[in-house]
């Protein structure tokens, strides 16, 4: 199959993974067993007929007063006429741009993990698996397990109280303009996250390339005489690319969700917090424009992954499809 049609298949299952989202809220929404617009007049003093009128109103404000396939095409009507994914219910503000503020700390925070232990997790998994056995390979395996299995927000609370004395955690609540400071209580967030992803991929690197270093052709590679390194690097880690590159994309949706975790111990004004107080205050535009921008990340990040893939692979590109290579 040629990359053009790889292309158009990738795009298409975007859009269905979105569609698929964005229905699977709005179908929970359905699921709630009362009216949320009840929140919206607590305290009312008016007769039971006023309150009546006043929910049936603010029904028709929010759009929720027709039936929840009519919400589902509406959002999209909306996004396709107006481009917007609608106004936040609890401050009247565009959730686009909440979350544009929101997001870029989510991605500081995440982005510059990302990039330290995406590499440390692969040079860790290779030399475990080189030398699977060894104290080292032991060590790491024992010291990624700790650091995966403990929950996040207890090891980011772990963090929080070790580093009182230095005031580098939480983040202040009106975080500071300037970027050396901000990066001064970013430095624990990045560091639990690196511990805690690092240790998840790693096992993931390790268990693939113990595969891979025993295939006939690294054993005939070996046989011929060729050195250790350069049967590492030209062999081992040329077949072994396209799963590492599959290893990360799996492994980023978990990472990249799982930070919200540490946005709310940390106090990080991020995406993650924005959508955990949208969920405590049932602001459905906040929560249904959330799953959409982190469904078009996540899903960016995996086509992104499988055109690579496609691209460096023959052997990906002789599978997909119709299993015949055009």
């Amino acid at each position: 199959m040629n990359i053009g049609l790889f292309l158009i298949h990738r795009l298409f299952a975007l859009i269905l993974q979105i569609i698929g989202a964005v229905a699977l809220v709005f179908g929970l929404i359905a699921m709630m067993p009362f009216n949320p617009t009840i929140l919206f007049i607590f305290g009312f003093s008016g007769t039971p007929e006023e309150r009546d009128l006043e929910l049936a109103r603010l029904e028709h404000e929010l759009g929720i007063d027709v039936p929840v396939y009519q919400q589902f095409f509406n959002f999209f009507t909306r996004l396709f006429e107006d481009q917007t994914l609608g106004n936040s219910w609890m401050s009247g503000t565009p959730t686009e741009d909440l979350f544009a503020e929101a997001m870029k700390f989510s991605f500081l925070t995440f982005g510059i993990a990302f990039m330290i232990y995406t590499p440390l997790a692969l040079i860790l998994g290779i030399l475990a698996a080189k030398y699977r056995g060894s104290k080292y390979d032991n060590t790491v395996r024992v010291g990624s397990t700790i650091t995966y299995s403990i929950p996040p927000f207890l090891l980011g609370i772990w963090f929080i109280l070790m580093t009182i004395p230095f005031d580098l955690a939480p983040f202040p609540i009106h975080p500071p303009d300037d970027f050396i400071t901000l990066m001064k209580f970013e430095i624990v967030p990045i560091i639990t996250t690196i511990l805690i992803y690092t240790g998840f991929q790693f096992r993931f690197v390790r268990a693939h390339f113990i595969q891979i270093l025993g295939e006939n052709y690294i054993r005939t590679a070996r046989a011929k005489g060729l050195g250790e390194r350069k049967v590492l690097m030209k062999h081992a880690l040329r077949n072994a690319l396209p799963y590492f590159l599959v290893t990360i994309a799996v492994t980023f949706p978990i990472a990249f969700s799982g930070v919200a975790a540490l946005e709310i111990v940390f106090g990080i004004p991020g995406g993650g917090v924005l959508m955990v107080n949208a969920s405590l205050f049932f602001d459905w535009p906040t929560l249904i424009a959330g799953t959409v921008i982190y469904t078009v990340i996540n899903s960016f990040v995996l086509a992104a992954t499988d055109i690579i893939i496609f691209m460096i692979s023959p052997k990906q590109r002789l599978s997909f499809g119709t299993g015949i290579m055009k």
